[in-house]
């Protein structure tokens, strides 16, 4: 009896892993499948009225938080956001956009973007990643 139990046991095993693989094997076709499209949502503003105010917004969030001045880091956040800058899919890309990262003082984790370009992240979420 514990002879036949530990066969099916072993059969199991054998047929849950062959499932996983099976599943690992086949999850990056779902992704082709599916078909999902990314459409942009319609802006009422012109790109130049939202880089205009993501600069206005910008000076103002600049002068409420506390802005971490260390190259390292600021070095470490530029090279990031400029690899996601790079990803960006062309249909999407405004080369009027002014692209800027900023390091927040805070330990929360915690990031912003605001229009036109300019983007804000916590230390605390560097911290974590």
């Amino acid at each position: 009896m514990k002879n036949i139990n530990h066969r099916n046991q072993s059969r199991a095993r054998a047929v849950c892993a062959w499932l996983m693989v099976l599943t690992v094997a086949l999850m990056p076709l779902s992704a082709f499948a599916q078909g999902t499209r990314i459409v942009a949502p319609k802006n009422g503003y012109k790109i130049q009225d939202d880089v205009q105010a993501g600069q206005q917004a910008a000076r103002e969030a600049e002068q409420q938080l506390p802005i971490l001045n260390d190259y390292e880091a600021n070095a470490y956040l530029e090279r990031v956001g400029q690899r996601l800058v790079s990803a960006i899919p062309s249909e999407f890309n405004h080369p009027e956009f002014r692209y800027s990262f900023k390091l927040v003082n805070a330990r929360d984790i915690n990031a912003f973007a605001l229009p036109g370009g300019p983007m804000y992240v916590n230390r605390g979420m560097i911290e974590a990643a």
